[in-house]
């Protein structure tokens, strides 16, 4: 069977990358055939970025192009040499068709069998009615950029959610809201699976945070190592924080369905940027169902939220093998 060929990235920029190159090892996914496409928080024309445009909003992100050590996707190919000349990023403030044509370059370009974007956090999966929002406007965008190209173009997208409350050391989400909200999108069938990745994964962390800064991924290495707590003192984090037992799951969420089911990601596709401005001045009513979902989380605790999505254990391994069977039979119809 061939090997695939991968776009993964980042949802939102920072040390989400980290996740996904540690998930693509783990699924045993010859680097030599990814590409790198990490959704990043900005606009080619406002950013004076157009030196670096591929097509649309894609750029091509040079070896050592960011001075800012949080960006991670420019020091890739020091630590992956397989992946110089396929790293870029797409920028999601830019104008909502040339994020389109980004997505169109690299479909035709790379013709991928499949997508693996990742979200350190899990502000991904808010829906917006949530108290705490997080960092979610790049990630909105992005879930909305992969929602329309999984209906439109039929690219077999996932986004791998880890880390799931940690955002902000833990104090930007409300755990009991995330957690209900991952219940309610795994009853609409909006969740895949569950994965833990085996402690000896780590070392792609280690590795990534010897070139670059994040303040999640040090929490992340902590969950996986079993630790309690964890002292950061990267990025935006400096203090000693809890690591939740939760903090070590992967949650893979379909972005069709997990948009669909959002007020908020919904609205943003066709629209990108300046609907996301206006949808942030109002918050939509949650549904019911939610609500009755977070009274038996604030009742029972979080973990016993997690305890319930495990029932839906997954293998990254699967991935692979949907992306080689997924080119086996686009290869067949050309």
């Amino acid at each position: 069977m061939q090997n695939p060929t991968v776009v993964l990235g980042g949802l939102g920029g920072g040390g989400d990358v980290g996740l996904a190159l540690m998930l693509a090892r783990l699924a045993g996914i010859d680097l030599g055939r990814v590409v790198v496409a990490s959704f990043l928080k900005c606009s080619v024309e406002r950013d004076r970025l157009g030196r670096l445009r591929v097509e649309g909003a894609l750029i091509e992100i040079p070896e050592g192009f960011f001075a800012e050590r949080r960006h991670f996707e420019d020091k890739l190919p020091r630590l992956f040499p397989e992946l110089r000349g396929r790293v870029y990023g797409i920028c999601v403030f830019s104008p909502w068709r040339d994020v389109e044509a980004a997505i169109d370059y690299l479909l035709d370009e790379y013709r991928p069998g499949c997508s693996l974007h990742t979200d350190l956090g899990g502000d991904a999966a808010l829906q917006g009615y949530e108290e705490k929002l997080g960092s979610y406007d790049t990630d909105a965008l992005a879930k909305a950029a992969l929602a329309w190209a999984s209906e439109e173009r039929g690219l077999n997208s996932i986004i791998a959610v880890g880390c799931p409350g940690c955002e902000g050391g833990g104090e930007w989400l409300d755990q009991a809201e995330l957690a209900a909200m991952l219940l309610y999108l795994d009853k609409l069938g909006a969740i895949r699976g569950v994965i833990h990745p085996p402690p000896t994964e780590a070392w792609v962390i280690e590795e990534l945070l010897r070139h670059a800064d994040s303040g999640m991924l040090p929490l992340y290495h902590a969950a996986l190592q079993g630790l309690s707590r964890a002292e950061v003192r990267r990025a935006y984090l400096s203090g000693v924080y809890e690591v939740k037992p939760w903090y070590p799951k992967v949650i893979l969420l379909d972005p069709a369905s997990s948009c669909r089911a959002s007020p908020l990601c919904s609205q943003l596709i066709g629209r990108g940027e300046p609907a996301l401005r206006a949808l942030a001045k109002r918050k939509p009513q949650p549904p019911k169902e939610w609500l009755a979902l977070l009274d038996w989380v604030k009742r029972n605790g979080p973990d016993k939220a997690y305890q319930r999505l495990e029932r839906r254990k997954a293998s990254v391994k699967r991935l692979a093998k949907a992306c080689a069977e997924r080119r086996a039979a686009e290869g067949k119809a050309v």
